[in-house]
């Protein structure tokens, strides 16, 4: 990217650690930001999760998100270059590539649907499938590759949660920030800022940058007056959008 973004003030609310990474990259181009995550991950205990995993009988798992993949990985899986495996964009298959797997992720939009189309997931039948996610969420995966024939299993390996920041402790940062863009990566963001301000007028006011136009729905539904859906939901994919508030 040959533009700056000089003159913006992000306010940047995915969980850690991508929060910190975004925001460096943001700050890299010439913006201000602010961190304050509006969703906090928080690993499943212990003794709900299987003590040996053995991917060997999947013919596919699908890995939902970069904290799904840190999460997985620490069980210390067996057999995980034995399935083909896909994700939802190239922030969760560049998470992937840091344990040597290549992943199919859809080119464009970044939403189950375009994971769908993808052709791994089309010729399933038969096929067991492992479906690596976080606690809640769409159900839209599961139902379809059912429905096509497959054998899948949901494993959850975190909750997302919101965090219980002191009561005015966003707005107080939106306010002397002079924040002029927000970066909401999920509904549940979108829902998790309004709950947590005492002025969600104010947050309404602010355009906000989502990676999907089923979010960007969800926050027109939620009163937000100016709502940007950016390429995808990679840290470049955010600052292209952000571009547009220049």
């Amino acid at each position: 990217m040959t533009k700056t973004l000089n003159g913006l003030r992000v306010l940047v609310t995915r969980p850690q650690p991508q929060a910190d990474r975004l925001a460096a990259y943001l700050e890299g181009l010439g913006a201000k930001t602010a961190i304050l995550p509006m969703i906090a991950i928080q690993s499943c205990k212990p003794e709900t999760l299987p003590a040996n995993i053995d991917l060997t009988e999947y013919s596919k798992v699908i890995v939902i998100s970069v904290p799904a993949v840190e999460q997985f990985f620490a069980l210390k899986p067996a057999n995980s270059m034995t399935p083909a495996w896909v994700t939802p964009g190239q922030g969760t298959a560049d998470a992937l590539k840091e344990y040597g797997i290549t992943a199919h992720c859809p080119d464009e939009e970044f939403t189950s649907e375009a994971m769908l189309n993808l052709e791994p997931l089309q010729q399933v039948s038969g096929q067991k499938i492992l479906l690596i996610k976080g606690e809640g969420g769409r159900d839209t995966l599961a139902e379809t590759l059912t429905d096509r024939g497959a054998d899948v299993s949901s494993l959850i390996v975190y909750q997302r949660i919101c965090p219980d920041y002191p009561a005015g402790m966003l707005d107080r940062t939106v306010e002397e920030q002079q924040i002029s863009a927000i970066v909401a990566t999920s509904g549940q963001i979108v829902i998790n800022l309004l709950e947590c301000s005492s002025k969600p007028e104010l947050l309404r006011d602010i355009p906000l940058l989502v990676p999907s136009p089923r979010v960007a729905s969800l926050a027109m539904e939620n009163g937000f007056k100016k709502v940007i859906t950016t390429p995808g939901a990679g840290d470049s994919d955010i600052a292209t959008a952000l571009l547009q508030l220049l």
